[in-house]
């Protein structure tokens, strides 16, 4: 195993899944640092002593402005200097070479009753075509919906993880990795690596197998624990990072027994110093877990240009476009605004009203409309509606903003109306008097549009996180 160069390997699987992303803020400065640098300089850097590399290169961590799915509670998502992120992807991977079992070349944690799926594959096969596949988290994340097909028609149970990665302590990470793997040098430079952004949680970064991996590696002794009880009562489980699904392949199923399932789950997170999410713990008939399936949310999925292909999702783009359903859905959330502000639980009732499919997917269907293009079938009156109040973009600030910007530039080249709209939205976030996060969310969205370094609105950003103001001017 020993003939593949892992910094090489790092920076190829950290370069494909860059170029896929070219909204993300990381991504971008991923992108820069490897046009400006070069992959020889990278390696040779990649290659320096931790202490040196340490010393010579400052992380830049910052926190980065994401929302959850709720549209309310921001992520703790962070953006480091690039070459960390490198960095770290290197460390991570000597890592998981050392975890692979004897003649392998995947790292995939599977056990006799288990699937498990991260961001992506760890592989030692650095042939483009493989690393394509494996460097993007979309991949794995498709696998990991293949396989759950294949147990339509049973129930399942369904279980989510209580803040995963913020629940991971940095120092049990290592000793856990320590127990497994013997005293490692390359375990101390990822302790003195991780010590030097200062993370005592495992890091959330954008897209980052790194951290996948090592999430995957912390739950070990939760695999072996589960694995007993899965093959006593004859189940199955699949896992993508923190998503748990138990298969009950019985037909009818116990409700104690499913309790006492869920209970001795419980305790085992305990025992990891982690807990279930009972909010979204839920036993799911055939029925619902076949309707739950077709298009899942995914939570690790960041970018707001993300847009699925598939039939159900283009059906309804097209149907909000021919029905006019779009016109009214925006028309009711200006009202919305005017009338009760931000309220994000009147959003999502609409949003489920007017946006979702039969499964959800509320998000996917406004990437879809989106980034497809297909608004451009709208006539030019209909856009202009879109487009004659701003304000809605409060409440989806990342995808909405988007669709504002392109809806306005498209209707300017064709002279229907002047940079009125968009100055009139410059003109909120250039005098407002304190931003708060939605604000912020709309700013950056609105930068990252337009591609161009705006100092007012960078000035307005900075009084509420300098540090990733000076990540923007510095990496991208």
């Amino acid at each position: 195993m020993g003939n593949i160069d892992l910094s090489e390997l790092s920076y190829l699987y950290v370069e494909t899944m860059s170029k896929t992303k070219q909204y993300n803020p990381q991504a971008i400065a991923n992108n820069k640092i490897i046009g400006e640098l070069g992959k020889e300089n990278i390696i040779r850097i990649l290659n320096l002593d931790i202490d040196v590399f340490c010393t010579k290169y400052k992380s830049s961590k910052c926190r980065d402005f994401i929302y959850k799915n709720d549209y309310l509670t921001p992520r703790n998502m962070y953006l480091v200097n690039p070459l960390y992120y490198l960095k770290y992807t290197q460390i991570v991977f000597e890592i998981a070479e050392n975890y692979l079992e004897y003649k392998s070349k995947e790292l995939n944690f599977k056990d006799d009753n288990i699937k498990v799926f991260y961001s992506g594959l760890f592989c030692l096969d650095k042939k483009k075509e493989t690393v394509n596949i494996n460097a993007v988290f979309n991949n794995s994340y498709s696998d990991f919906q293949k396989e759950r097909k294949k147990y339509f028609g049973n129930y399942v149970l369904k279980l989510d993880l209580q803040n995963f990665f913020d629940s991971i302590e940095i120092k049990e990470l290592l000793s856990k990795l320590r127990i497994k793997l013997g005293s490692l040098s390359v375990i101390d430079e990822l302790e003195i690596m991780l010590n030097s952004c200062q993370f005592t949680t495992l890091p959330q970064l954008h897209y980052s197998i790194a951290s996948s991996l090592l999430s995957q590696m912390y739950l070990a002794d939760f695999d072996n624990g589960i694995q007993n009880i899965l093959a006593r009562e004859n189940l199955e489980l699949i896992r993508f990072v923190d998503d748990i699904y138990i298969i009950q392949p019985h037909g009818e199923v116990n409700e104690k027994a499913i309790n006492n399932l869920i209970n001795d789950v419980s305790f085992l997170l305990w025992q990891e110093k982690l807990s279930l999410n009972n909010t979204k713990t839920e036993l799911l008939t055939p029925d619902e877990y076949e309707n739950n399936f077709d298009l899942k949310e995914n939570k690790y999925d960041y970018s707001p240009t993300s847009f699925s292909t598939e039939k159900i999702i283009d059906e309804k783009v097209l149907s909000l476009i021919h029905s006019g359903d779009l016109i009214t859905y925006i028309e009711k959330l200006c009202e919305i605004e005017k009338t009760y502000g931000i309220d994000l639980k009147k959003y999502h009732e609409l949003t489920d009203k007017y946006i979702s499919t039969v499964n959800g997917d509320s998000n996917k269907v406004i990437n879809g409309l989106i980034f497809s293009g297909k608004w451009r079938l709208l006539s030019d009156n209909e856009l202009f509606e879109i487009v004659s109040e701003w304000k809605y973009v409060f409440f989806n600030p990342s995808q909405f903003t988007i669709l504002y910007i392109l809806i306005c530039r498209y209707l300017e080249n064709k002279n229907v109306i002047g940079n009125s709209r968009i100055m009139s939205l410059l003109s909120y976030l250039f005098t407002s008097e304190s931003y708060n996060f939605r604000d912020t969310l709309i700013a950056i969205s609105y930068l990252f549009q337009s591609k161009k370094k705006n100092v007012s609105i960078l000035s307005q950003i900075k009084t509420i996180n300098p540090e990733y103001v000076n990540f923007v001017e510095k990496y991208i």
